[in-house]
């Protein structure tokens, strides 16, 4: 058993006892306060322990698909099939520059589902999952959707007033972090500017509005939790209070991990690119220094993912991007307790504005591409695997339709699915 279900399990006050029970088939999983990966069980509106007469079920479905029963000790009595997982990939720009409202959702038995076309559109779009539904934002409106209404993208508060922020889900809410602060009484199209137009374009919009480095709270190292309600549907945004970046960046990466995301890469307004990686609790503030990357990079993917199925821990992986005028093929991989970055083979293509996934405890690398003769964007549609024995990503033979850069990925659990 796995050790992660001894820390669930001590959490919850209980303690082991050695037993086993028989049960067919496996009840309806309902989401547990706090672990969007961790269920009650009920059938008919009663536990499905009740049988057994222990108070209340916990299901894990990360890994391995084990049912516990809780009522004096706990004990695992079923394995469950394995639960679908998901991830999306919304929006984002194909052709020469074509904005894309489309939304798709790819199960780990690789089926397509598409959403019905967002309210907006573009490579600017952030979200991420709460309250049991997907959030996607522009740098101006916000839109959900969830399985339990599948027809439509349903308008919530506006975002935090900042433009080229990251998201990232966290058992919080949507953490942003980085980015720029909009400035008032004007709107910068930012999206399809190259990148040192760019620069200079927000450097010219902070000097109009006064210079935020000088400002005794820095909003540049500010970051936002966007919380919807599952109960009431109430969305809200705040300021996470005491979790401010370390240094103000853009184009960086995060990588979902509960309350501690990892940050990755990105750059500033200098420009300098940053090989940072830091793992920051948006609970408690604290920010932890892990080995910095070997290159550094921007635009590029990130996830975490399981070198063998029975670890306990992720290793972490990024590939691609972009570093001071070239692209970055570079993959590389930190293990757990390494104290350095290992390379591993080049990707067979340059891809930048490109994303990760993570699927079944599996690295896959989504979408992105590169300009030839100086204008042409020719995108990978290819979905790649990180193959673990091998030390190097593959063809999956699966594909983006239509091909796409900058697009928003994240995983989706069942719940804001099925």
């Amino acid at each position: 058993m796995k050790i992660r279900f001894y820390l669930l399990v001590i959490v919850l006050g209980l303690f082991f006892l050695d037993t086993t029970e028989a049960q067919d088939g496996c009840a309806q999983c309902l989401n547990a306060p706090g672990d969007q990966y961790a269920y009650v069980l009920e059938s008919n509106g009663e536990s499905a322990c009740t049988s057994i007469g222990a108070s209340g079920c916990l299901y894990r479905y990360e890994g391995t698909d084990d049912l516990f029963c809780s009522g004096g000790g706990y004990s695992q009595f079923s394995s469950c099939p394995e639960a679908k997982e998901y991830f999306i990939v919304a929006g984002g720009e194909t052709d020469q520059s074509t904005q894309l409202n489309s939304a798709l959702i790819y199960d780990s038995d690789w089926n397509v589902t598409n959403l019905p076309d967002m309210p907006v559109t573009g490579g600017s779009l952030t979200g991420g999952v709460t309250g049991n539904r997907i959030l996607i934002c522009s740098r101006t409106n916000c839109y959900t959707w969830s399985g339990s209404n599948p027809t439509v993208w349903n308008p919530e508060v506006a975002p935090p007033a900042y433009t080229l922020q990251t998201a990232v889900t966290t058992y919080q809410g949507v953490w942003f972090s980085g980015g720029f602060p909009a400035s008032s009484g004007r709107d910068l199209d930012l999206d399809n500017l190259d990148e040192k137009d760019l620069i200079d374009a927000i450097k010219t919009q902070h000097k109009h509005d006064g210079g935020f480095n000088d400002r005794a709270s820095n909003p540049l190292v500010a970051t936002f939790f966007y919380t919807i309600d599952e109960a009431t549907g109430i969305a809200t945004v705040r300021e996470a209070t005491g979790v401010e970046l370390t240094e103000s960046r853009y184009y960086h990466c995060a990588i979902e991990n509960g309350d501690t995301p990892i940050i990755t890469g990105g750059a500033n307004l200098v420009p300098n690119y940053f090989t940072h990686v830091e793992r920051y609790n948006v609970v408690t503030g604290q920010v932890d220094a892990l080995p910095p990357l070997n290159d550094a990079r921007v635009n590029h993917g990130c996830t975490r993912f399981r070198q063998n199925p029975s670890d306990n821990e992720y290793s972490l992986i990024v590939a691609g991007g972009w570093l001071s005028g070239e692209y970055n093929p570079k993959v590389e991989i930190l293990v757990p307790g390494a104290t350095a970055w290992t390379s591993a083979p080049d990707l067979p293509a340059f891809r930048l504005f490109t994303a990760m996934a993570n699927l079944g405890d599996k690295a896959y690398m989504i979408g992105g591409g590169e300009v030839v003769n100086g204008t042409t964007w020719v995108y990978q549609d290819d979905i790649l695997l990180f193959n673990t024995t091998l030390g190097a990503f593959q063809d999956t033979t699966m594909h983006l339709n239509p091909t796409r850069k900058s697009m928003r990925v994240f995983s989706v659990p069942r719940q804001a699915v099925e």
